[in-house]
């Protein structure tokens, strides 16, 4: 009797080891599933690359401030280039180029004091970790707009194929960037925020780089004016 007992309680035993282990193991698998859903958002290489991110907007800002012009009736900053003493394709290409650099610093500026369209990384502030979907959400429309944007910088091919100004020849090296990275961008999705980061990242370094190209351009002119 005491041996059916033992034996029983010994099943009963086995019963619960096996399915305390099998618990284990779907809850260990829960927490790996859960984990790969998650995507992070603060840590310290993507706080440092965000970091630089605004450094290079403020430095658009402070170009832009030095190199143009508000319209007449100062409802758009950033309008025309200030030094209009230029052939009429040169001066066209520079507008375009301020033009192009304004709607980036719309849909980046954060403060909003001269313009606030749709920021995505904003939309990460204060936030460590997201799921996949939410993620999906909040990025929603941002492929078709960064390809949208990217898109609008080869259209200056154009002048560098049909011009032979030395500054046409300049800007391409400044120009030639951003069209790669539309191209390496436009059929791809980006699903993952450190992608979306990078991506807005390089972006402003590149049009860094062009604004403060032409702030030293148009000091040059300045500069030939007065000898």
């Amino acid at each position: 009797m005491n041996t059916k007992k033992e034996m029983k309680l010994k099943n009963n035993k086995s019963i619960l080891i096996i399915i305390l282990a099998s618990l284990t193991l779907i809850l260990g698998l829960i927490a790996i599933n859960k984990k790969d859903e998650e995507i992070i958002i603060k840590n310290n290489n993507n706080d440092k690359i965000l970091n630089e991110y605004k450094k290079n907007i403020n430095d658009i800002k402070n170009n832009l401030d030095y190199i143009s012009n508000s319209n007449p009736e100062n409802t758009i900053k950033w309008f025309k280039f200030k030094y209009e003493n230029l052939n009429e394709t040169e001066l066209g290409v520079i507008n375009m180029l301020i033009f192009d650099i304004r709607m980036f610093y719309a849909y980046a500026a954060k403060d909003g004091e001269y313009y606030q369209y749709e920021n995505y990384l904003d939309k990460f502030d204060n936030i460590d970790e997201i799921s996949k979907k939410d993620f999906r959400n909040k990025i929603e429309g941002y492929n078709e707009k960064n390809k949208d944007y990217l898109g609008s910088f080869t259209k200056y091919n154009d002048f560098f194929l049909s011009e032979n100004n030395t500054e046409f020849y300049k800007l391409k090296f400044l120009i030639d960037p951003l069209v790669l990275l539309y191209k390496a961008t436009k059929d791809n999705n980006i699903n993952d925020y450190e992608k979306l980061l990078m991506n807005e990242y390089m972006k402003s370094v590149y049009l860094s780089n062009l604004s403060l190209y032409l702030r030293n351009y148009y000091e040059g002119l300045i500069k030939s004016d007065k000898e």
